[in-house]
Order: structure tokens, then sequence, then C-alpha cells
């Protein structure tokens, strides 16, 4: 009689601890890797499709996607150019595909033929990023190119692990197009939603001004936040699928910048749960990203305190500085109230200051490419600049780098 009231007492204690606990909660995902998703289920018929032809993992195929162009059908390239059906950008096939299912089919095939005459999926990845002759070129793998490899193999990795609940995710993102005469700012008023997570949830877009015609991926406003701004300083805690290309992407920061700032190694993952700092540029100055802009035409214009903003959040939306706010409307503090108006200066009458010109050494592993994305500027703007009469690089040549395209 004693055994069976002991045995019903621990199934009841162990019942009642399994109760308690969050077992329904699954992992946070990152933004970005859900937002890309969204994007490619746009083509995921046809991407199969021809993964299938050419015996390739789905999921890697759609790794693949992810890292080279996020999902998205019309991108900047990094010379500076707008390409449309460039899901997996092809370098042996400069003339744009017509249509996505064209430019899938040779993205794939392409990968498929390296894989095949390689036998190794992350030399072939290697050759498909930076071409064949960076395995010939080098004793190792340049650092910039196996972080790329291992990004794509880490986003397949995850989708092994939580393809379903990323699509369930995924599936709750609203998809718009951008209208003529739009920037984030606009997008952001119109959905709701900052122009922070905005970039977030669009990465790959984020390092560009917004063109007609792209498409872009928005959480529903009432979803819990995942950024806290606290002046120029971002704190965002990564989750699963997160990077450092797409967060300094999203942010408009130098990666080897938001390394430094966290203690990241340069081929260090980021683990979920990992808090990080992102500083970001003062918006009254000139930064890679424009983090909010002013309507058009807007000079001096009203606004009026809602519950929850502060100085630095309306500073943000406006392309502004907390100090620059603080100076207009004569105040003594950061201090506002709800119902309080405020005036905001348009920023195209503030003083430009003066900035230092960038420069860059170039080290092993560089290429004019990689420069162009890590700088959000051109091939074609460097080589100018630099009176380059090739793309060659000289290991230890000081490279001056242009103000952003």
């Amino acid at each position: 009689m004693g055994k069976p009231r002991l045995r019903n007492r621990l199934i009841f204690i162990i019942a009642a601890w399994l109760w308690t606990q969050p077992v329904w909660a699954g992992p946070e995902f990152s933004p970005s890797l859900v937002g890309m998703y969204r994007k490619s289920m746009q083509v995921e018929a046809a991407l199969f499709s021809a993964a299938g032809r050419h015996g390739l993992d789905p999921r890697l195929a759609r790794a693949l996607i992810l890292h080279q162009s996020g999902g998205n059908d019309a991108v900047v390239s990094a010379s500076g150019e707008l390409r449309r059906n460039a899901y997996l950008p092809v370098a042996s096939e400069p003339t744009p595909a017509a249509t996505a299912e064209a430019n899938l089919e040779a993205g794939i095939r392409r990968f498929a033929e390296l894989a095949e005459r390689l036998q190794r999926h992350d030399y072939a990845l290697a050759a498909y990023i930076a071409g064949p002759q960076v395995l010939a070129s080098q004793p190792a793998l340049p650092l910039s190119v196996l972080h790329d490899v291992m990004q794509i193999e880490q986003y397949k990795s995850v989708l092994r692990l939580h393809e379903a609940e990323i699509r369930r995710e995924a599936e709750g993102l609203r998809l718009r197009r951008v209208q003529p005469g739009e920037n984030w700012a606009s997008v952001a008023r119109t959905t709701g939603v900052s122009e922070f997570l905005l970039r977030l949830y669009n990465p790959v877009l984020a390092a560009h001004r917004l063109h007609a015609g792209m498409l872009l991926v928005a959480p529903d406003p009432r979803a819990p936040a995942v950024l806290e701004v606290n002046g120029t300083t971002l704190s965002y805690t990564s989750r699963v699928g997160d990077s450092t290309l797409n967060l300094a992407r999203a942010f408009g920061v130098d990666r080897d910048t938001l390394r430094q700032d966290n203690n990241l190694w340069y081929l260090q993952q980021l683990a979920a749960g990992q808090p990080l700092s992102i500083h970001v540029a003062d918006p009254s100055s000139s930064s890679p990203v424009r983090l909010a802009a002013s309507a058009p035409g807007a000079g001096i214009q009203p606004h009026t305190v809602r519950a929850g903003e502060t100085l630095s959040h309306i500073a943000l939306r406006y392309d502004t500085s907390v100090r620059t706010l603080m100076r207009t409307n004569r105040l003594s503090s950061s201090r506002i109230v709800v119902g309080q108006q405020l005036w905001i200066p348009d920023r195209r009458t503030q003083p430009r200051v003066a900035q230092r010109p960038r420069l860059h050494t170039v080290r092993r592993g560089d290429t004019l490419s990689h420069l162009a994305q890590r700088y959000d500027t051109s091939v074609r703007a460097l080589m100018r600049v630099n009176r380059l009469g090739s793309s060659r690089l000289r290991i230890g040549r000081i490279l001056r780098i242009p103000d952003q395209v």
C-alpha cells in the first residue's frame, strides 16, 4: 500500500513541476532570419524544383539564398546597381535573369557543378561566393570568405533543427512593396513599426536606400520590443540565426567595430542569448545609414509628445539629435511630458560637420567587392577615388574610402 502511494505522489510532483516549466516556449529566432525566410517563401516552389533537378539539399539552397540576397527579388549589387531577379547572383552570368525561376535554375546549377567538381560543399560555397580562383590563390581560405561559408552552414543547421517553427513565425509577417518616393522613415510611419525594427527584418536592403518595387516584410506593430534604445546605443540580445553581418547592415555600423565593442572574434558565430551593445552614429551627423528622416520638404514642424516617447526616440525618428531638440525647444533637461509640443528642425538646415577621410589598409583576403560592401560604397567609386586601373589590390596599400552611394 505504501509503494503505490509513494509512486503516485512522485508522479504528481513530477507532473506539477513539468506543468510549471515553459516547455511550450521554443527558442527566439532572429528577426533578420525570419524576415529573410518569409521572402524566400515567395519562390520556394521554383527553389525546390531546381534543387531536386540538380540533387541539392533544399535547405542548403535556401541557406545560400538567405546569405546571397536575403530572399529579396531586387537588390543593390556591390557595384551600386539595382538588380532584379537576383536571388542567387551568378558571377559567370553577368546578364540579369529574366525571371526568378531562371535565376534560381542558373544559380543552383552553378553551385551543383562546383560541388560535383570539388567534392566538398564548403569549397563549393567558397568558390561560388568569391570565384574558383579563391581556392587556387590562397593556401587557406581568406577569413572573409571562410566567415561567409560558416554563416551559410549555420543557416542550414538552424533550418534543419527549427524550420517548422521559423515558418510559423514567418507566416505572421506582412509583405509589402515599396512605393515610388518612399524611404525607410516613411515606410516605418505607414506600417507603425520602428525604423530600427524594420531594418532588422530586412537586413540586406537596410544598407541602401529603398527603390520602388522592393519587397519588405514588417512585423505586427503590437509585437514585443526586441530593441532598447538609449541615446545612440542600442541594446540587443542575439537570437537563433543572428549574424554580425546582418546586425551591422541593419543598424548601419561597421562590422569590425561591432565585433570589437562586444569582444567577438572574427569568425565567432553569435550564440542565442548574447547581450550586445551597438553604438550607432549620431543621427545629426553623416552616417552610413540614415536612421530616420523627416518628411520631404518639412521645415520647422510641430510634434506632440505621446505616451512612452523620449527625446532620444523622437530624435531618431526625425533624424536629428537630442542636443538639437533641447536647443531648439529651449529645454533645460531631457525630460518631456505627454501632450507637450516640440518643434522639430529640418535636418537640412543644420550645419554639416566636416568629416575626416576614411582610410583602409589592404589586408590578405581583401577584395574590392568585399570592401565596397563593408563600407557601403561601390567598386566603381573605390576605383575612381584611388585611381585604380584594375581590381587587383596589393597588401599594405592604403585606400581612401569614398562617401556612401
